[in-house]
């Protein structure tokens, strides 16, 4: 075993981090971190009303009814323990040449290693070696090669080596009780067990590590997306920095032009500056702080299960696997929950310039110091009932035909950066772009039907509808590439047409970690930034609640999946890791009903906007799935088909009424 590994055991697993001393009877919390028994004892002493919380992720930790000894005792800490003693205590290298080779450690001539006793620690050479074997007090000690030290099969012994007996029959645990979710012994199967589900302790490990690897891979991917998310937060304060210099640069020269009145508005400007910059700092801070954190105990949770598997026995597997299972469980269902994204990330500090007369209003002429907060989302729509007002109708545009700012069924909205609607023109094949007032800029002609257009956070399009194919565009709709989505069903039965139909990606929506989420039939696929496919999800609802085959997609600022289930008439939502949440509406034309809903986007509150089809309207859900009412109704929309949010606070919506415009903008000013 290499050194480094025996020092990272030592410093990790076999030292209290109470009183920073080798473990005294450890015992395992149910957040998994091990402390001595007397430390939690005394800790418990000082705890109000006899509660118990864990020194290390402050956890609150259930007290059983014996107290403190009733928390399991880590066996793996003695049998680490083990492991680490029985590493070469002068482990000197002869030449650099040889990196296995050892100095005998038992006598002072520098002789060559070839044996290595385990009871005395000691490299043995030739000579030591047969006296050692004479003594008499030595004969029972077990030497081995030096080759089974260096290639680890002294380790792989030790670790077969049971560790675990029964407290009540002090006979070793050789059985597992599936019922009782306990390792035990002959004599507790025979008297206390018989009737119950049990198996051999080596069947039901290789079980538990199996399922436990599983979920260890599922907390490593969320370790994965919180490093992602410290790469993209870390380097903000350099920016902002940048920021202040230039905005700092910019009020000093303003500042030029006004008489000595306007020193005193400029320095006031300058602490305002620095005062609110000082605050996002602090909640950017806070958030990498808490985003580190949960990286810590997701990398200790993935570290202690990786000891668990490598270094356990199959009763020390048994032992805190249920424990194990529910802490990587709980990790694996973490999410980088909305408050874990600072208020001000993307922000701009900047000069709020007025118009005016330098000599009457030379503080305003300095300019106002304000954070303008950068486009993670439109503002929220007024919270409405079940009757809602018709929010001003800014523009309409979009006739029916093939000509420019023309359209044959809108299916897909989607903003670019600077503020261009991105429509999809799918009976035409093409994309058509337009500035915020509805005026055509170009078209983008395409192969294949386009069903959906959703927008990078680089500002690419990413287009649907070529089978399993997105093909990636620039904002000029230049073509860059085109992925090919993996793990996604192939070929399947028509029964309608009766013959094989190769399926085609339809709803695709980008996160906030760059996620990318596409449907493909019934299946809502989840791909890394890369367009790796990481999961699929929708697999976790009841039978009856499972999606049909028509699915367009959104994601909310916590990174969840709300899915637009078309032909169920329902939404449904997903974790950020694929784990139903709820579903909300159901088939109908009551308020809080849906009919064919055809697509779904979120605002910067997470509320829920839903083009209804088949009932005419827009209606709109709370985060939780609470109905709050219909922003449009009939009188203003036909068969509405794609919906969108500026950052301006408007609702861009395409719908077939073709004769008045097909394309809509609103407003709530």
């Amino acid at each position: 075993m290499a050194s480094g590994t025996i020092r990272e055991i030592n410093d990790e697993f076999l030292e209290c981090h109470i009183c920073f001393e080798a473990f005294k009877q450890p015992k395992m919390l149910p957040c998994l971190h091990t402390f001595c028994q007397p430390c939690l004892e005394r800790l418990l002493a000082t705890e109000p009303a006899g509660k118990l919380s864990c020194p290390t992720c402050r956890v609150d930790a259930p007290l059983p009814k014996d107290g403190v000894r009733g928390f399991k005792n880590n066996f793996l800490v003695v049998k680490l323990r083990d492991i680490v003693q029985e590493q070469p205590k002068g482990k000197v290298r002869l030449t650099e040449a040889r990196e296995d080779a050892f100095q005998c450690t038992a006598c002072d001539t520098s002789s060559l290693a070839t044996c290595y006793c385990v009871n005395c620690t000691d490299f043995l050479c030739e000579m030591c070696t047969d006296a050692h074997r004479r003594v008499k007090t030595a004969r029972s000690h077990k030497i081995v090669p030096v080759e089974d030290v260096t290639s680890g099969r002294l380790t792989t012994e030790l670790r077969a080596t049971e560790t675990s007996k029964c407290q009540q029959h002090d006979e070793v645990n050789k059985f597992y009780c599936d019922t009782c979710r306990l390792v035990v012994c002959l004599h507790c199967v025979v008297t206390q067990h018989k009737d119950h589900c049990y198996m051999e302790i080596q069947q039901a490990a290789q079980r538990e590590r199996v399922l436990l690897s599983r979920k260890c891979t599922a907390v490593q991917q969320m370790a994965d997306l919180y490093e992602t998310k410290l790469h993209e937060l870390r380097p903000l304060k350099d920016a902002w920095s940048k920021q202040i210099q230039d905005t700092v640069e910019e009020l000093e020269m303003r500042t030029q032009a006004v008489v000595q009145a306007a020193m005193k508005a400029k320095d006031e400007k300058i602490s305002a500056l620095r005062i609110l910059n000082a605050h996002r700092e602090k909640d950017l801070d806070a958030t990498i702080n808490m985003i580190e954190m949960k990286l810590t105990l997701a990398k200790s949770c993935i570290h202690f299960t990786d000891h668990v598997l490598e270094y356990g026995s199959p009763a020390e597997v048994c032992s805190v696997s249920e424990e194990l299972s529910e802490r990587l469980e709980q990790n694996a269902k973490q999410k980088i929950a909305k408050n874990t994204e600072p208020s001000n990330l993307g922000s701009n500090l900047g000069l709020d310039i007025p118009k005016g007369d330098i000599e009457e209003e030379v503080g305003q002429l300095v300019g106002e110091v304000k954070l303008s907060q950068h486009a993670n989302g439109p503002s929220k729509f007024p919270a409405a009932g079940p009757s809602v007002t018709a929010m001003p109708l800014l523009k309409t545009f979009g006739k029916e035909g093939d000509g420019n700012g023309e359209f044959r069924f809108p299916t897909s909205l989607a903003l670019l950066p600077n503020g261009n609607i991105v429509v999809t023109d799918l009976d035409n094949k093409r994309l058509q772009v337009f500035d915020q007032n509805g005026t055509f800029r170009f078209k983008v002609k395409l192969s294949f039907d386009p069903w959906s257009v959703a927008t990078s956070a680089n500002g690419d399009l990413l287009v649907t509808g070529d089978r399993r194919k997105i093909h990636v565009l620039d904002q000029h709709g230049r073509k860059s590439r085109v992925i090919h989505v993996q793990k996604a069903r192939k070929a399947y039965w028509d029964p309608c047409w009766e013959q094989w139909e190769n399926p085609y990606t339809k709803g695709i929506a980008v996160d906030n970690i760059g996620r990318v989420i596409v449907t493909i039939l019934d299946e809502v696929l989840v791909l890394s930034p890369t367009f790796k496919t990481l999961f699929k999800a929708g697999k976790g609802f009841g039978r009856h609640e499972q999606m049909a085959v028509s699915l367009r997609v959104a994601t909310n600022s916590q990174n969840h999946i709300i899915v637009c289930d078309d032909l169920n008439s329902n939404i449904k939502v997903f974790a950020v890791n694929g784990c139903p949440m709820f579903t909300c509406g159901s088939f109908g034309s009551g308020p809080a009903e849906l009919n064919r809903p055809y697509c779904v986007a979120t605002d910067a509150d997470d509320n829920i906007i839903v083009a209804d089809w088949g009932n005419h309207r827009v209606s709109q859900f709370a985060p939780d799935g609470t109905f709050l009412g219909q922003i449009l109704t009939r009188d203003t929309v036909y068969h509405p088909m794609a919906v969108a949010l500026t950052t301006e606070g408007r609702l861009v919506f395409s719908h077939q009424k073709y004769r008045e415009g097909c394309i809509g903008i609103f407003t709530i000013d």
